[in-house]
């Protein structure tokens, strides 16, 4: 049984579903990384990637889980780092991809790759010190710009939402349900009637038919 207090109006919340809430942020997300990689393609790395990324993650988060909170929006976080992440390595594939074309079109190599192949063996140009310096490069500036873009939102939801938990949390005085007996109230005025009773007249006088009215004048 629900314990109430008089006085006081309590509403029974959605429950947060964080799992779903984790898949929606990933899924979101991905607008970010796809940001990332067009900008890539022209030679920028910009922090709107990053702050994209976030408020997408947050946004899905919340669409998914149907609530949001600070567990949500640090999920969020996660989300767009990891997106970043998965964007920084296509880049790093799409650099393998067009290397193989240019090398197949010089006669360098005898064969081409797909997209796909470089995404799967891509990793192995990492081996090579001076690629792996400039593509871990590459990814700190990405991540450290990320963090620089959603900082300001990060900060203005978890505002946000301390300003919420503290206004939910003070009890909200309404006028208790009992304060307005309907049933007994209404047991104390006679039932209104269902139809009024018309005043009865006498019959109006009719004449006899087949006279005529004297039309003669005195």
């Amino acid at each position: 049984m629900e314990n109430r207090q008089p006085g006081v109006f309590t509403e029974n919340a959605p429950r947060e579903n964080v799992f779903a809430g984790a898949v929606g942020a990933l899924l979101f997300a991905l607008a970010g990384g796809v940001v990332y990689f067009l900008l890539d393609r022209v030679g920028f790395i910009a922090g709107i990637s990053g702050f994209v990324a976030v408020v997408c993650a947050a946004k899905g988060y919340q669409v998914f889980a149907r609530g949001e909170s600070k567990k949500g929006l640090v999920i969020s976080v996660i989300a767009a780092v990891l997106v970043i992440v998965l964007a920084w390595y296509c880049t790093l594939a799409a650099d393998v991809f067009s290397a193989y074309k240019e090398w197949y079109a010089a006669g360098e190599v005898d064969y081409e790759i797909s997209f796909f192949d470089a995404l799967r063996g891509g990793y192995r140009f990492l081996e090579e010190k001076e690629i792996a310096a400039a593509y871990f490069k590459d990814l700190a500036i990405g991540l450290g710009l990320c963090v620089i873009g959603g900082v300001g939102y990060v900060l203005g939801t978890a505002r946000r939402l301390k300003e919420k938990a503290a206004v939910s949390a003070q009890p909200q005085a309404v006028y208790p349900q009992d304060a307005y007996p309907r049933e007994d109230a209404a047991a104390q005025y006679p039932p209104y009637p269902q139809e009024i009773p018309q005043p009865q007249y006498p019959p109006y006088p009719q004449e006899p038919r087949g006279t005529e009215p004297d039309q003669t004048n005195p």
